[in-house]
């Protein structure tokens, strides 16, 4: 009786998107996009909305501020806890001065990097509880801010931490997937066609 082919079980893609597929070059596309909102978006006091202004109308101070936390984007993967601290700093600057609190952005993509891309589960919580301080002291850089402003604030950076640590584990499971697939095929039985030699027939005797 012969065996019937047998063929290793076939595990399945995980889904990789741009970010994944080409980290450097949506790294750098991330920045510049970043870098742009910060400069010519700001908001506006009057109405409480975001306004566009010209490029003559950002201080220089301004502009070097919005580079350094734009360009620090670059290493978010393999350096996430520095460029955190950052935008962190280059946030809370940019607000106390007025220049943009666009640039925020920044430091949002920075802690959903923290949460995903560091090293040490403590550095991901160092992160949370540094974005939440920073939320909090918009009651007292931002007046107009409220406290449903500030809860909301919360809650958000909460919400894109728990995103980067899903993605955490997501990628150590992609990881381990491609660990496991080199050794499929030895520890999956392999199917030998049975040889003639071996077949025998035994003939009843009289």
């Amino acid at each position: 009786m012969g065996h019937s082919n047998q063929q290793p079980p076939a595990l399945a893609e995980p889904w990789r998107g741009p970010f994944a597929r080409w980290p450097r070059v949506s790294d750098a596309v991330l920045a510049v996009a970043v870098f742009a909102l910060a400069l010519f978006v700001v908001d506006d006091a009057n109405e409480g909305d975001l306004a566009i202004r010209s490029l003559g109308d950002v201080p220089p101070a301004a502009f070097l501020v919005f580079a350094v936390a734009s360009a620090a984007l670059l290493w978010r993967r393999s350096l996430p806890v520095v460029v955190f601290v950052v935008t962190v700093g280059a946030t809370l600057l940019s607000t106390l001065l007025g220049y943009s609190q666009v640039v925020g952005v920044s430091f949002v993509i920075a802690l959903y990097s923290v949460s995903g891309y560091s090293t040490g589960v403590r550095r991901a919580y160092f992160a949370l509880g540094t974005a939440i301080l920073v939320a909090l002291s918009s009651l007292i850089t931002d007046p107009e801010a409220g406290v449903g402003g500030v809860v909301f604030g919360v809650f958000f950076l909460t919400f894109i931490w728990y995103l980067g640590w899903r993605m955490r584990f997501r990628g150590e499971r992609a990881a381990q997937i491609e660990r496991q697939r080199p050794k499929l095929p030895e520890l999956w039985p392999r199917s030998e066609p049975a040889s003639r030699g071996n077949c025998t027939t035994s003939s009843p005797t009289g």
